[in-house]
């Protein structure tokens, strides 16, 4: 049996955000901010391309709507034969930008609901981008619950705190024994951040099991800092 692909979880374009929520780390992070360069990009899409992975999820902390390049970017991903997708606050979205993310090849989206204008936005595109043939969905973060029509099917509050990390006393991993069960070791996943750092947890928004560098990513082990 071959050695397991390293395979990229999570793609962090930028970790700017134009939320502060109580339940995110963001607000509170010493990790410096900034937006992922076409060089870095290029490398993460030759690596995706060489082990055969096909779906992309360009978000981990921040806004991906606020990356200037985020159309080109779902481009550059979709014309390598991925099937590009992020999660977002959907503040931002307007259908000019919806139209221009579908040409570019979006394949599917997620909307984060947490507040009121965040549940309008999904609630306005989830028919329009039916019409696209663009797979939407949503997970509430916040009791947001009674802002949607039941039939919108959007699952039940999330309540996270992001390992730790988030000062919300309310928000709690949950699952087994009070965690959910991480498949990070068993499918050799990694996320890739702004700056081509890559870590060994998608909850790791201070970086701080950083393992190495997209350039280097053949050569890195999770395990040690996992």
């Amino acid at each position: 049996m071959g050695v397991q692909a390293k395979h990229i979880y999570q793609v962090e374009l930028t970790n700017h955000c134009n939320l502060k929520c109580s339940y995110c780390p963001i607000p509170t992070s010493r990790r410096q901010k900034g937006y992922m360069s076409e060089e870095i990009f290029q490398k993460v899409l030759n690596h995706l391309t060489k082990i055969g992975q096909k779906l992309l999820i360009l978000h981990n902390f921040g806004e991906p709507l606020l990356h200037p390049n985020l159309e080109r970017f779902v481009f550059m991903a979709f014309n390598c034969g991925l099937l590009p997708g992020f999660s977002t606050n959907g503040l931002l979205l307007t259908e000019n930008r919806f139209d221009a993310l579908v040409a570019a090849g979006l394949h599917w989206m997620c909307v984060s609901i947490h507040n009121r204008e965040s549940a309008e936005k999904y609630r306005h595109f989830l028919a329009y981008a039916r019409k696209k043939g663009v797979v939407l969905f949503a997970r509430n973060f916040t009791d947001t619950s009674y802002l949607l029509d039941e039939r919108m099917n959007v699952p039940l509050t999330e309540k996270h705190d992001f390992a730790g990390t988030a000062p919300n006393p309310n928000a709690k991993n949950t699952g087994r024994n009070g965690y959910e069960h991480c498949d990070f070791l068993l499918k050799n996943y990694y996320v890739t951040l702004w700056d081509g750092t890559v870590v060994a947890c998608c909850n790791d928004e201070q970086g701080v099991t950083r393992l190495g560098h997209i350039d280097s990513i053949d050569t890195i082990s999770h395990k040690p800092k996992y």
